[in-house]
Order: C-alpha cells, then sequence, then structure tokens
C-alpha cells in the first residue's frame, strides 16, 4: 500500500490525474470524427483507450493506494464502460454527424461521474490516512508527556536524595543530574511531536 500525503505524493503520478489523461481525449476526438472521417480512427481509438481505462485499468492504478471502490459505485464505471463500448461502432459511420454532439455530451456526462467518483474514494483515503496518522501521532505525544512527566518526578525524587545525602551522595547525585538531562531532552521532543501533530 502506498503512503498518500501531499509530501510524498507525486501529482504528475496521481492515479486519478492519470485517470484523466486517458479519458481525457474522448469527447473533442468525438466532435472531430462528425467532421472528418479520417479523425473516426483516432476517435475510435479514444473510445478504446476509455473502455481499457473503465474497464479495468483504473483497478490498476488504485490498487497500490488501498482505495476502495463500492458495488454501485463499481457499477456505474461499467456501466460507461459498456455505453462506451456500444458506442465504438457507430463513431465515425454514416449517421455519426447527425448523433455526435448527443453522444459527445453524453460521453462527457458519464465519463466525469465515473471520474467524480474515483476523486471521491481517492480523497477519501487521503482524508482517512491522514486522520489514522494524527491519532497516532496524537498517542504517541500522549505517551512522551507521560514519560516526561514521570522522569521529572524522578529526577526531582533523585535531587532531593541527593540533597538529604549532601556529602555522601556522590552516585546519586550523578543519577539525579543525568535524569535532569533526560527531562530536558523528553521535553523538548515532547514541544515538537506537539508541534507536528498541530499541523497534522
Amino acid at each position: 500500500m502506498n503512503e498518500i500525503s501531499p509530501e510524498t505524493q507525486d501529482w504528475e503520478h496521481d492515479p486519478v490525474v492519470l485517470l484523466e489523461r486517458h479519458l481525457w481525449p474522448l469527447a473533442p476526438a468525438l466532435l472531430r470524427a462528425a467532421l472528418d472521417r479520417d479523425a473516426a480512427i483516432v476517435a475510435r481509438a479514444s473510445v478504446d483507450e476509455a473502455v481499457a481505462t473503465l474497464g479495468g485499468r483504473w483497478e490498476d492504478l488504485l490498487a497500490p493506494y488501498d482505495v476502495q471502490i463500492d458495488d454501485a459505485q463499481r457499477a456505474t464505471v461499467a456501466e460507461t464502460a459498456a455505453w462506451l463500448s456500444e458506442l465504438r461502432p457507430r463513431v465515425g459511420a454514416d449517421g455519426w454527424l447527425a448523433e455526435a454532439a448527443e453522444a459527445t455530451r453524453e460521453a462527457e456526462e458519464r465519463v466525469k461521474a465515473a471520474l467524480d467518483i474515483f476523486r471521491k474514494v481517492f480523497i477519501s483515503t487521503v482524508i482517512a490516512r491522514q486522520e489514522e496518522h494524527a491519532h497516532r501521532a496524537s498517542n504517541n505525544a500522549l505517551r512522551l508527556i507521560q514519560l516526561h512527566r514521570k522522569l521529572e518526578r524522578i529526577a526531582a525524587h533523585a535531587a532531593f536524595e541527593a540533597s538529604r545525602l549532601g556529602d555522601d551522595a556522590g552516585g546519586v547525585a550523578a543519577v539525579a543530574e543525568e535524569l535532569r538531562t533526560l527531562t530536558e531532552v523528553t521535553r523538548q521532543t515532547v514541544d515538537e511531536v506537539e508541534q507536528k501533530t498541530r499541523r497534522l
């Protein structure tokens, strides 16, 4: 499963952006095919690309991110792929000029609906992971704060015992000093973690 975060996300390879690139040429190609018979070859290739993308390539692009798509969303995407498959033989055929505008409009609407599904589930996945990271970071910060407080108490007891023993406190005084230093380090770490947690 790929980690998704604004810091690590390469938007050039974002799966939704890649899906859009596969589907974007469809509508203009359908309209060009109405005006130029030679453009029908390109339009059919664009339909084939869209069918392949909506017929299963999307799963390959989203799988590394563990994106979950429910059955209704999956059915919408599959229906769009099936509709485009049925449209393909008509592209550039006799009568395409009369049908092109309406078919292009419907293709745009169907592809937009599929892309909206992909965006929604991908963004939901990103948000869920960020919430999970924030929750984990918050729990870790809480543990660090608890550890820091315990270290402060132990350092205070060791310092008290060292002062009570006076000149005979050699080892206890050294332990008290180490504990004081460790307490300062944990305080700095707690501050850093709290700042990062607030940013999440």
